[in-house]
């Protein structure tokens, strides 16, 4: 389990389900920043999408569930979320980047960027959200974050895919009033 902030932040487990994040193809990484955040890295080996010739339309999705444990007067805030993607889309081509950011019986905020090119992209593309949400004080959270990648192609023969290479979310605990 990684600590931070004196154990106001315990992360008691990291589990990911879904098309683009089966078991085994995903790593984590947690690292403790020197500003007491914590800093949690997910990298992804089969998160990504396809079209072109027959196929017109793809959609993959990854499901994060995070169990953290809170001290008593502290309470989670997620700072920032980054999807970052690469790829190459055609002319004739739109992609769609999602992310939804809540605890277990809530609904949070939906971030989405819609990436229409007017010629043939290619490159990183970026998701990004700041101050998502916050949790009460000291409880025991069930984060979860749903993220998705549809590309979707008007024409046939033009390929174009993208690939979700990471996830970074930045995790702090502040003090409760």
């Amino acid at each position: 389990a990684a600590v931070a902030n004196e154990a106001a932040i315990d992360i008691d487990a990291i589990a990911t389900a879904g098309a683009g994040c089966l078991e085994g193809t995903v790593s984590k990484s947690i690292e403790v920043l020197p500003s007491g955040a914590l800093k949690i890295d997910l990298e992804f080996s089969e998160y990504n999408v396809l079209v072109g010739y027959e196929k017109t339309l793809d959609r993959k999705n990854c499901a994060l569930a995070i169990s953290i444990s809170l001290a008593a007067n502290q309470k989670l805030k997620v700072a920032r979320i980054t999807l970052r993607t690469d790829g190459v889309l055609a002319e004739d081509s739109k992609s769609v980047l999602r992310a939804e950011v809540f605890t277990a019986g809530s609904q949070g905020p939906i971030i989405a960027r819609e990436i229409q090119p007017d010629q043939e992209l290619q490159g990183r593309f970026l998701l990004k959200g700041k101050d998502i949400l916050e949790t009460e004080c000291g409880a025991q959270v069930n984060l979860r974050v749903n993220s998705s990648i549809l590309i979707n192609s008007q024409g046939t023969g033009n390929e174009s895919g993208l690939s979700a290479a990471s996830m970074t979310l930045i995790l702090t605990a502040e003090a409760c009033n």
